[in-house]
């Protein structure tokens, strides 16, 4: 008989532990179709839209026809009509770290004390699909110094900086690299979330200004508004597959609405400063609006730049002339 092994789960990401299952169920059943049946999501906590984890399902390594978008994924009627039920054995394969669950859903009798449709699966006198469906659980697959699960991953991204970020995408889609790495990086801060941001702080540099925003990292203006350029785009996506859930989960907790309100603070305080040069002593925290207090470079002459000024060691000529001048008054 034909194999159909399918890998039922909801993918809130997909990850490389997914794919390393994908894998080993290919060696285990290598004449079998394998493939992944995705659940839509149904609450916040599994905030990956469907269409979004196909595509880090193939940037895993998944081919876009073997992963498969479902109602039910151990029921996965998407799949098994393709199928000849009296012809082909199902299997649904589950990691060995859902051992427990597995057991006890393939130990399950029916009213009559005979065995339930999910079993757990034989080496041999295997029945077609109409008859029964098989469960067979594989290796687990550590990823990202110890990583077993998307849970994991959605409980730790949001407190993660930015190296850490890069190295957790590296060790998911090793195919990410450049633009595609940053992309997925913006994808998960835009649905998973990050911390709220409890302040954003202007560094001055030598070509220009840090913005340093707590939970989020240290951007340039540009960057930042790159960044909600990109994060708007894929609103828009979401309302054109009117995916309204989801764009509320993004306005509400997604590191698009942290980004947009560090370039508000960054606007107001540059405004309320007269868009001055910031002094490069020192950085200037801008999140509370009511306490900050401006630290510009003072213009040349302005009543606080005047008394600055030390005649007994004056700098440079404008300074020499100032001194010269405080003396006359004199």
């Amino acid at each position: 008989m034909k194999k159909l092994v399918i890998i039922p789960g909801g993918f809130h990401p997909f990850h490389a532990g997914h794919m390393s299952l994908y894998n080993s169920a290919k060696q285990a059943f290598p004449s079998a179709d394998v493939f992944v049946a995705s659940a839509e999501p149904k609450e916040d906590t599994r905030p990956f839209p469907s269409q979004l984890k196909k595509q880090l399902g193939s940037l895993a390594g998944v081919p876009a026809n073997r992963f498969i978008q479902v109602k039910s994924p151990f029921k996965a009627e998407e799949i098994t009509q393709m199928y000849d039920p009296d012809n082909t054995v199902l299997i649904f394969a589950r990691s060995e770290k859902d051992r427990a669950e597995t057991e006890k859903m393939g130990s399950r009798t029916k009213a009559d004390g005979t065995p339930g449709y999910f079993q757990m699966l034989p080496a041999r006198n295997r029945e077609p699909m109409r008859r029964a469906g098989y469960l067979a659980l594989l290796p687990t697959t550590e990823f990202a110094d110890g990583m077993t699960s998307a849970t994991e991953i959605r409980n730790k991204w949001p407190s993660m900086d930015s190296e850490q970020k890069t190295a957790l995408i590296n060790a998911l889609y090793p195919r990410a690299q450049g633009a595609m790495l940053d992309k997925v990086i913006e994808i998960f801060d835009t649905v998973i979330g990050t911390n709220t941001v409890k302040e954003a702080t202007l560094v001055p540099t030598e070509s220009g200004v840090d913005i340093v925003v707590d939970g989020l990292g240290t951007f340039d203006e540009d960057t930042l508004v790159s960044g909600v350029k990109r994060g708007l785009a894929g609103v828009l996506s979401m309302l054109e597959q009117r995916n309204y859930s989801q764009v509320q989960y993004v306005l509400q907790r997604s590191s698009l609405v942290n980004r947009i309100n560090a370039l508000a603070q960054y606007e107001r305080f540059m405004r309320k400063q007269g868009n001055r040069p910031l002094a490069k002593d020192r950085a200037v925290d801008i999140s509370n609006e009511e306490t900050q207090t401006l630290d510009y470079i003072e213009e040349k002459w302005s009543d606080k730049y005047k008394k600055s000024i030390d005649c007994s060691n004056p700098k440079g000529f404008s300074q020499k002339a100032h001194c010269a001048g405080r003396k006359k008054k004199k």
